[in-house]
């Protein structure tokens, strides 16, 4: 599978594809931190994939205060790596500027353009720092802290769709990664997820009309 470009222009066989996120900014605000989460989107196929959009600091390597952190999104980390056979973005490699961007405090509008006809499912990782609860301590066996500051880890949401005029879905929820190890598989096991579950207020996938 090989990474596809993102398209500059629509040509005749493609489709407008937009993911609109509506955030709940009370729940990233009550996190350790208080910061909107990191986001990547991206859509796959059987021999394609294409990365959409992913919050600067993964995409470019700058963390505030250390150096990296791989348990950000390592699902979507994971899989640039290995369709694309490039090291994982970083400050030495970062994602081009048009793919990246500041999480807003509230919305996010992401677009991109897919074949018409072409059928994809498309993915969102996303994952508030500092989001501790019961399952995912600030402190761990030992004493020892978080390294990563992370929490509850990043969530995984995917939908398979259509590029057909007028198409409409709601990703669904579908897995988790790990508060400390840079997995590369979700984990459907979503117990002990708590308030990360409710960070979006809404996510819809629509597929425009060429004209």
């Amino acid at each position: 599978m090989n990474e596809e470009p993102a398209s500059d222009s629509a040509g005749p066989d493609e489709l407008p594809v937009t993911l609109t996120v509506r955030l709940n900014r009370n729940v990233y605000q009550e996190s350790n931190f208080g910061e909107p989460p990191q986001i990547a989107v991206w859509v796959e196929k059987e021999d394609a994939m294409r990365t959409v959009w992913v919050s600067r600091r993964t995409a470019t390597g700058y963390w505030e205060g250390k150096v990296e952190c791989p348990t950000s999104l390592p699902i979507w980390v994971s899989r640039y790596v290995r369709r694309t056979g490039n090291p994982a973005p970083g400050v030495l490699n970062p994602l081009p500027d048009a793919l990246t961007g500041a999480t807003p405090v509230r919305n996010l509008t992401i677009r991109t353009r897919l074949p018409r006809g072409s059928s994809w499912t498309l993915f969102l990782e996303l994952n508030i720092s500092g989001d501790y609860n019961a399952s995912f301590p600030p402190r761990l066996e030992g004493g020892l802290p978080d390294p990563d500051g992370n929490g509850q880890p990043s969530l995984i949401y995917a939908v398979p769709f259509r590029v057909v005029p007028d198409f409409r879905a709601e990703p669904v929820l579908t897995g988790r990664s790990d508060q400390l190890d840079p997995v590369s598989r979700p984990i459907p096991d979503l117990s002990g997820i708590t308030s990360a579950r409710h960070i979006l207020k809404s996510c819809v996938l629509t597929v425009g009309s060429s004209r």
